[in-house]
């Protein structure tokens, strides 16, 4: 049976904005093409490891909302637990 891993997108036109909520993250790196560089070979150690990548978008106003619901800071482990959360509502 295959594992699914939910993996976060963030567009490109996105990415500003979600440095400006995670300013200091270390999983999210000054450009949106290092970012994307380290998503994808995230998502490949998981598909070479017999995973399933499911890629969610996710919009900084969505994140920042969930965020504040759940009443903890922005964060990475915070972004994948929403992108988690939006691709169990799907």
């Amino acid at each position: 049976m295959t594992t699914t891993s939910i993996s976060p997108r963030i567009a490109r036109e996105d990415y500003a904005a979600f440095k400006t909520l995670l300013p200091d993250d270390p999983d999210l790196p000054g450009t949106f093409e290092d970012w994307q560089s380290s998503n994808l070979r995230d998502d490949a150690k998981r598909v070479k490891s017999g995973h399933r990548i499911q890629g969610v978008a996710v919009g900084p106003a969505e994140f920042a909302e969930y965020c504040r619901a759940c009443g903890r800071p922005p964060s990475g482990a915070m972004l994948l637990a929403f992108a988690v959360a939006k691709a169990a509502r799907s």
